[in-house]
């Protein structure tokens, strides 16, 4: 049985889901640029690996924890 694709425009995304998307965006760049440069290539050159995967599980603890941003970033 084959799924019909939608088509037209896809959904515009919720308040909440922007948010959450900009929470986690944010916390990336914070937890990339404290790594060590070593690290930082690794996970440019393979984003599926296990670094990558590490700062990934870091990221959305972070992300989805209900502290502020501004809290995380200053420790």
């Amino acid at each position: 049985m084959k799924i019909k694709k939608r088509r037209g425009r896809p959904r515009k995304l919720t308040s909440e889901q922007l948010e959450m998307a900009r929470r986690y965006e944010s916390v990336w760049h914070y937890e990339f640029a404290q790594l060590a440069e070593y690290r930082q290539k690794r996970i440019l050159a393979d984003p599926l690996g296990i670094s990558a995967a590490e700062l990934a599980k870091k990221v959305a603890r972070a992300a989805e924890s209900d502290d502020k941003l501004d809290s995380a970033e200053e420790e």
